[in-house]
């Protein structure tokens, strides 16, 4: 018999920079009325800003011997929003109070996820995941670094791995869990690909880490992980001073502006044609994931339209299906609003059985007499250029393209 497995987990009595404890249903309340528009993200960072401040001015009240007539875990308690705009990054302390005033209406402040499990919450979370109302521990610097620059996707994965992976006992913490990203993007709101890129990001950062687990029970309950306190980088919470400027180098002055330059040249630049100073026009090769109008009209970029198609599998070479993509092309030009689009829609679904019978006709005409200008062009010698009757593919596609145009302007 093999040996049972167990998952793993982290248990200690103290986390590296502290621990906070959080009321599980509250951080569902916060997150639901994010989702429903009621709050913004900065406010959500600004919620956890101040569980963060109101636990540090806690656990100074408790070291100075409980001096001061208020409580830091009183609600009436004032919040310093300087503090909160510090540690949220804000740009206006205005800000940061229209936030603590927004958080206040929909009852999702800070004191509130810090107040104990059983007490009545201002607003009921929906809980569609059964999520047990208990007290979930908190790194410290989890929540400064989630206030600081949390996105929404990355928020919503480290409150849902916390849920997830995070315990409190009787004064132990263990710390791991396992957590599927179905069970993110339900719980939160979010894309699974999403709740995945978020929590990869995650474990970028240190964070998180997978563990090793048994197929059977990756497909059941999702991955196993488990989380880590990210170094104390960032652990004042306080932006700090910009770098310095650095030491100006002398360099080259710029060079002098002469106001009296034409701005579209001089007509005096006769070069010679074919000269290498010659602008070159590239035309573009016909494509039928990219069908111009001019494909439909001259010949020859027709041709080379269905060259391209029998190269992408899309029709074949045979001469009943270049007849098919010809009686097509002048259906499309003749019928469609967008004949281009008509034309790449169909040859895409391969629909060649819309022409009509005069299109079909039409088609015949065109392609005898471009296979005619192909056999004449072929037979033709260097001595005798007289016997030449067509010199080039554009003086024939010139004639064709004629024999189009009178046979739309007949239709």
């Amino acid at each position: 018999m093999g040996t049972k497995w167990v998952r793993p987990e982290t248990t200690t009595t103290s986390i590296v920079g502290g621990y906070v404890l959080v009321r599980s249903h509250a951080v569902l309340a916060l997150w639901q009325s994010y989702t429903d528009g009621h709050i913004e993200l900065l406010d959500v960072r600004t919620a956890l800003a101040e569980v963060e401040t109101r636990h540090s001015a806690a656990a100074a009240w408790t070291q100075s011997g409980g001096k001061g007539k208020i409580r830091p875990t009183d609600p009436t308690r004032p919040v310093d929003a300087e503090r909160l705009r510090q540690l949220t990054e804000c740009s206006d302390a205005r800000k940061t109070r229209r936030s603590l005033r927004r958080l206040a209406n929909a009852g999702v402040s800070g004191d509130v996820l810090i107040s104990r499990t059983g007490t009545p919450l201002p607003a009921i979370p929906r809980n569609p995941l059964g999520v047990a109302d208990r007290p979930v521990p908190v790194p410290r610097r989890w929540l400064r670094e989630l206030a600081r620059s949390g996105t929404s996707s990355q928020i919503a994965a480290s409150l849902a791995l916390l849920l997830r992976g995070s315990f409190y006992s009787r004064g132990v913490v263990r710390l791991g869990g396992t957590c599927s990203a179905a069970w993110i993007a339900s719980a939160f709101g979010l894309d699974e690909r999403t709740a995945k890129a978020a929590r990869a990001e995650l474990a970028r950062k240190g964070w998180v880490s997978v563990a090793e687990s048994p197929v059977w029970h990756r497909q059941r309950y999702g991955m196993t992980f488990l989380l880590h306190v990210p170094p104390a980088a960032n652990d004042t919470g306080v932006p700090g001073s910009p770098p310095q400027r650095g030491h100006p180098v002398p360099g080259l002055p710029p060079p002098r502006k002469n106001k009296n330059l034409p701005l579209r040249g001089t007509g005096n630049q006769d070069r010679p044609a074919g000269s290498r100073f010659e602008p070159k026009t590239h035309e573009r090769r016909p494509r039928i994931t990219d069908i111009r109008p001019e494909d439909l009209i001259q010949p020859d970029r027709t041709l080379a339209l269905h060259a391209d198609a029998v190269q992408r599998g899309i029709s074949t070479g045979s001469p009943a299906d270049r007849l098919r993509f010809f009686t097509t092309t002048l259906h499309a030009h003749r019928r469609g609003l967008d004949p281009c689009a008509l034309l790449a829609a169909l040859a895409r679904r391969r629909c060649w059985h819309h022409g009509t019978l005069q299109d079909e006709d039409d088609a015949r005409d065109i392609l005898a007499r471009l296979d005619g200008h192909t056999a004449s062009r072929a037979t033709m010698t260097r001595g005798d250029p007289g016997n030449s009757p067509v010199p080039s593919l554009v003086r024939s596609s010139a004639i064709v393209g004629g024999v189009i145009a009178g046979l739309l302007g007949r239709a």
